[in-house]
């Protein structure tokens, strides 16, 4: 499943009240890092702004991962890049 144009998920376990999604991304180690620089975006700054992006469909109101959430669950993503490197790894332990 397409995540976004340079991501996809490929798997979601249940550990007991966490759920792990997994992804990878399309580009290595390398890509990133001259990608980051050209852009003047550091690897925290894009790791944040992806882990927000992701929070609004997650934290939805009335969707199931917003209970999932709201009753101690968390939902916890493991991305890794296209070599399978990991990449970053965030999780939502809320949804405000």
């Amino acid at each position: 499943m397409k995540a976004s144009p340079q991501a996809s998920l490929e798997m979601a376990v249940a550990e007991k009240h966490v759920l792990v999604v997994s992804g990878r991304f399309s580009f290595d180690a390398e890509a990133a890092k001259k990608y980051f620089m050209q852009s003047g975006v550091t690897l925290d700054q894009f790791q944040d702004r992806y882990s927000q992006s992701v929070k609004p469909s997650l934290c939805r109101p009335g969707s199931e991962t917003y209970q999932f959430v709201r009753m101690g669950g968390v939902v916890e993503y493991r991305y890794a890049y296209s070599n399978n490197d990991p990449f970053m790894k965030f999780g939502v332990v809320r949804c405000d």
